[in-house]
C-alpha cells in the first residue's frame, strides 16, 4: 500500500502539531503553585537549565523599590532552541516563609495571573513564546514592607511535554521598608 502525497502531508502536519502542543492550554495547573511541578508525565530535566531569570532592582518612587524580572535563553545555544518556551510559571515568594508576596505588573498578553495571587504568572496558550517577551515588574505591597524581607523569584520553564526545568530560582533580594 502506497501512501498518497496528501495523506503523507496530513500525517506530517499532525505530527508537527503534536510536537508544538507541549504545555497546558490555559496555563499551569493550580496544583503546580505549591511545588512548581507542571504535572507532565516526565520528570524535570537533570541537565543544566538553559533559561535564566534576570532580576534587576529599579527605583519606582522616592523610596519604593521594584524588581524588573525578565527571562533569557541560553547564550551558548547555537540553534537558539532555548530562546522560546511553551509554558512557564513564575512566582515571587518570601524567602523565609515561602508565602507569595507583592504583585507582578506589566503582564504581557501571552501571560495571566496564576495561583490565585498577583505574585505569580503563567502562560495563556500552549504555543511557543519568545523568552524576550517574558518581562514583568514586581512591586512590594504595603504589608510586605513592615520589615526587611528577602524575596526570591521562582520559575518552571516548559520546552515541551517531556522537557521542563524546575525549580529555577533567583538569588534572594533584600527588600527594606
Amino acid at each position: 500500500m502506497v501512501m498518497s502525497p496528501l495523506c503523507f502531508f496530513l500525517a506530517l502536519l499532525l505530527l508537527v502539531s503534536v510536537e508544538n502542543i507541549s504545555a497546558f492550554p490555559n496555563g499551569a495547573p493550580l496544583q503546580a503553585c505549591q511545588d512548581l511541578l507542571p504535572r507532565h508525565p516526565a520528570p524535570p530535566q537533570s541537565q543544566a537549565n538553559p533559561y535564566k531569570l534576570v532580576v534587576t532592582p529599579v527605583q519606582k518612587y522616592e523610596k519604593n523599590i521594584a524588581l524588573q524580572i525578565s527571562v533569557e535563553g541560553s547564550g551558548d545555544d547555537p540553534f537558539q532552541q532555548f530562546f522560546s518556551v511553551a509554558g512557564f510559571l513564575i512566582q515571587v515568594r518570601d524567602d523565609a516563609t515561602g508565602k507569595f508576596v507583592g504583585k507582578l505588573s506589566n503582564v504581557p498578553r501571552t501571560s495571566k495571573y496564576a495561583c490565585n495571587t498577583r505574585a505569580a504568572v503563567t502562560h495563556t496558550d500552549p504555543g511557543q513564546k519568545a523568552v524576550s517577551g517574558l518581562q514583568f515588574v514586581w512591586e512590594p505591597q504595603y504589608e510586605d514592607l513592615q520589615k526587611a524581607v528577602n524575596v526570591r523569584v521562582y520559575a518552571t520553564f516548559v520546552k515541551n511535554v517531556a522537557t521542563y526545568w524546575t525549580p529555577v530560582a533567583s538569588t534572594p533580594i533584600l527588600i527594606s521598608p
